[in-house]
């Protein structure tokens, strides 16, 4: 007798108890609160990103305007011209004026599209857009033959303005050696004050902000 209650009694322990309803609310009521927290936290964690994706964005605004440049216009060494008008040298480029003063043949030297000094010549010296500017030099093909040379870079119309006789071009001033003569413009050489050859000084470029195309 003594044994089976005592086997009873270990059964009894055993066996697993009934969840009640109130055991199922506060088992919902938990569920809740571990979800909201977990919301409150992805939450928190986006507010961080954007603050420091705001950030990001608003530095490139704080960049340093690019400097004004000066552009010097360079000629052979043998050129016996010390130097021109801008309307002088607007028909230089523009082919309307073909010889030197003393009759030396004029061979333009101009700079591949994309580069900054062909931006400047095409808007100071041509005054006119890329389209424009090849539309001119072929109808003055056709009219009386010839076109300026293009070349990829500054330094490569540095040295064949070196070593073409008659050849002129224009390059950065910072870009000028001694194998190239530089021209007056207006009486004026590059830095010197009313030199009409001057980019204006430009903002610097800001990157596109994070998740722009």
């Amino acid at each position: 007798m003594e044994r089976r209650g005592h086997e009873r009694a270990w059964r009894g322990r055993g066996a697993t108890r009934r969840r009640t309803p109130a055991d199922e609310v506060r088992a919902v009521r938990a569920l809740r609160a571990r979800r909201a927290a977990g919301r409150l936290l992805v939450a928190l964690a986006l507010c961080a990103l954007c603050t420091l994706t705001g950030a990001a964005a608003v530095e490139p605004a704080t960049l340093p305007a690019r400097p004004a440049e000066n552009y010097a216009v360079i000629a052979h060494p043998l050129v016996t011209s010390s130097g021109v008008s801008l309307a002088q040298l607007r028909a230089l480029f523009r082919g309307a004026r073909r010889t030197w003063d003393d009759g030396t043949r004029v061979v333009l030297v101009v700079q591949a599209a994309g580069s900054r000094t062909r931006a400047f010549v095409l808007r100071e010296l041509y005054q006119m857009d890329e389209a424009a500017f090849k539309r001119y030099w072929i109808a003055r093909t056709f009219e009386s033959g010839g076109g300026p040379t293009l070349v990829s870079g500054d330094a490569m119309a540095r040295r064949l303005v070196g070593s073409i006789p008659g050849a002129v071009a224009v390059v950065p001033a910072a870009a000028v050696d001694s194998g190239v003569r530089v021209l007056r413009v207006d009486g004026r050489l590059p830095g010197a004050e009313g030199y009409p050859l001057t980019a204006p000084p430009a903002a610097a470029a800001s990157p596109p902000a994070p998740g722009a195309p």
